[in-house]
């Protein structure tokens, strides 16, 4: 089968991994760099080229968008979409983990324990979001492009109002979620492929700051997928229509709540677990998909 995958890098390791995981499997996958990609909109229909020449259609997209082209990859995807290719995660299903507002709410109205948030944009009501949160202390999130690209913990009124008011002015909406003690020790990665938790990590947060990033050099540590950690984890990925996600979770006073839902997880820290093949559970995945087959036994490594 014909694949393609969009990502900016070619020679990131998650992409290298679905390359050649996509080999071993039979099938012939393509890199697509999202922006050169040229999308034409017309009354006559829509076509796709990519660097001047227009692109044949593949049976099946990987859809995957990165924080600097989100707005864009988007845009790709939906037109995949439009030509009627098969597409995992799908456009709608992928804004909706972007936002993180929205995921939140989408997840909190569907029973999904979650960290307890506020959204505001006016000083004199940050009184009632503190309380409201049950800080201080706060933890402030950024959000850049919808995605959450770090966290600022304030311990008290004047700091977290002095912070806000500065990233107010530049234009950025804030999230105020609830401080839960555990914080420190990093949170809790779950994949899920399919309705099924494959793995769950801890992941320490970095110096200074108390945004964990697996990415970054701060390493990680298998944790145990608990009935609880894997329920919350497919439960979360389903509200959001995701057929594979990364899962962010913190222990808080009364159990595990959710904190992010990622649509395009790296694949780099399960695979330092070593027990399970994420790129071939998620090749796997996607091809069944397009096949329409039931789904198959996971081969979990000793």
């Amino acid at each position: 089968m014909q694949i393609y995958l969009l990502a900016r890098r070619r020679n990131a390791y998650t992409t290298r991994r679905f390359v050649k995981t996509a080999d071993e499997m039979g099938h012939e996958l393509t890199v697509l760099d999202p922006l050169k990609c040229t999308l034409l909109l017309a009354e006559q229909g829509c076509r796709i080229f990519y660097e001047a020449r227009p692109l044949a259609l593949p049976g099946l997209l990987l859809g995957r968008v990165s924080s600097s082209t989100w707005s864009y990859g988007l845009a790709v995807i939906e037109q995949f979409e439009l030509l009627d290719v098969p597409v995992v995660n799908r456009s709608i299903a992928i804004s909706r983990a972007l936002d993180s507002v929205r995921s939140l709410q989408m997840l909190a109205a569907a029973g999904v324990p979650i960290a307890g948030s506020v959204m505001l944009r006016s000083p004199r009501r940050l009184a009632e979001a503190l309380e409201l949160v049950g800080g201080p202390p706060v933890v402030l999130k950024l959000l850049k492009g919808n995605f959450e690209i770090g966290s600022i913990l304030t311990d008290s009124h004047p700091a977290a109002e002095s912070t806000l008011e500065t990233l107010w002015e530049l234009g950025q909406n804030i999230l105020l979620q609830q401080f839960l003690p555990n914080r420190e020790r990093g949170d809790i990665r779950v994949l899920v492929v399919d309705g099924r938790a494959l793995a769950a990590i801890r992941r320490p947060p970095l110096t200074g700051v108390f945004r964990a990033d697996i990415h970054q050099k701060s390493g990680g540590e298998a944790v145990e997928l608990t009935p609880e950690l894997a329920q919350i984890a497919v439960r979360a990925a389903a509200v959001l229509e995701l057929g594979f996600a990364g899962v962010d979770m913190q222990e808080g006073p009364e159990g595990l709540v959710v904190t992010g839902v990622h649509a395009s997880p790296g694949m780099k820290w399960i695979d330092r677990l070593g027990k399970i093949d994420a790129a071939a559970a998620v090749m796997e995945f996607a091809v069944r998909t397009v096949a329409g087959g039931p789904a198959r036994p996971l081969e979990v490594r000793a």
